[in-house]
């Protein structure tokens, strides 16, 4: 190789390379910001809006999970195995976040649920009462 082709292969890698660093932050910046916007319960409490915060958690875990997978396919496109290295503690870092939201969600969901149920409890008694007039 010529010293020419040599140096347009240097410039090649390390613009690719460039290229992966640029989708890995925008990547770790989308993620980090879907995690600050977890769903929460903060409607009436029915079951309706029960079933409609938890349909919404789950598409929210769905779309963290989508995030950091392609988060790490793309660091996986590293040659360079100091920045391999250095975007997977973050990932793990991610990895941690997403586990400690899931079951914040899990126990919320739980929660509410179990407010429902006594919700219901609670009207059944009462309609039974009113009848009882």
């Amino acid at each position: 190789l010529s010293l020419k082709d040599e140096v347009e292969s240097i410039l090649e890698k390390e613009n690719e390379t460039t290229s992966i660093q640029i989708k890995i932050d925008l990547l770790i910046e989308t993620l980090q910001n879907e995690l600050d916007r977890q769903p929460t319960f903060s409607s009436l409490l029915t079951t309706d809006t029960f079933e409609n915060y938890e349909k919404l958690s789950i598409i929210y875990l769905q779309s963290i999970h989508q995030l950091e997978n392609e988060l790490e396919k793309t660091i996986e496109q590293f040659q360079d195995t100091g920045l391999m290295h250095q975007y997977n503690n973050q990932l793990s870092q991610i990895k941690q976040q997403i586990i400690q939201i899931e079951l914040n969600i899990k126990k919320h969901i739980e929660h509410v649920q179990q407010g429902v149920i006594e919700q219901n409890i609670i009207q059944n008694k009462v309609d039974l009462i009113i009848e009882d007039l």
